[in-house]
């Protein structure tokens, strides 16, 4: 599993957009739970991936997490906002044969809200997008942060969390 953390307007979903890019250009299965509109949602359509929402029927919830000869990557953007859901609880269920870049918001990120950020956040790796406290490196990837990696930073701006150790990165604006 994967986490990209940040608050609002830190590049949150920019980021998952890029990384889905990528794994839709290697031809990885993909399916995508983003808002309608966003530029995550766009991607999943330019790559021919699944797109599904909480309002997604549940016909189309289980034919996009059909098991196949290949695991499923599934990108969930805002994973707060299927909390308690049917589509977590479907999400959930496909741990069998998915694994899971979720993002979520720095404030609920210590906290498993969902079965798809509790999956995730056992890989122990991903992006903290402008780090609001020390604490947080530690709750989701096992990392206490340095107190320079602290603070409002452009859009982008974060600390990649891997094998117990960070670097800081920024990720790219697709739309530029």
């Amino acid at each position: 599993g994967f986490v990209v953390a940040g608050d609002r307007r830190s590049g949150k979903t920019h980021a998952l957009a890029a990384i889905a890019h990528q794994l839709g250009w290697h031809k990885i299965p993909l399916v995508v739970v983003a808002r309608e509109g966003s530029i995550l949602a766009e991607v999943a359509k330019s790559h021919g991936a699944p797109l599904l929402s909480p309002r997604s029927p549940e016909e189309e919830i289980a034919a996009a997490l059909e098991p196949s000869d290949a695991p499923l990557t599934v990108v969930v953007d805002d994973s707060e906002s299927i909390r308690d859901s049917p589509l977590d609880r479907a999400l959930g269920q496909a741990r069998g044969h998915a694994r899971y870049i979720v993002g979520v918001g720095a404030e609920s990120a210590g906290s498993s809200l969902t079965v798809v950020l509790t999956e995730a956040k056992k890989g122990r790796s991903g992006i903290l997008l402008s780090p609001p406290s020390t604490i947080i490196g530690t709750q989701v990837f096992g990392v206490q942060l340095a107190r320079t990696h602290i603070g409002r930073a452009a859009p982008g701006s974060g600390v990649f969390f891997s094998d117990g150790s960070y670097m800081p990165v920024q990720v790219p604006d697709l739309t530029a």
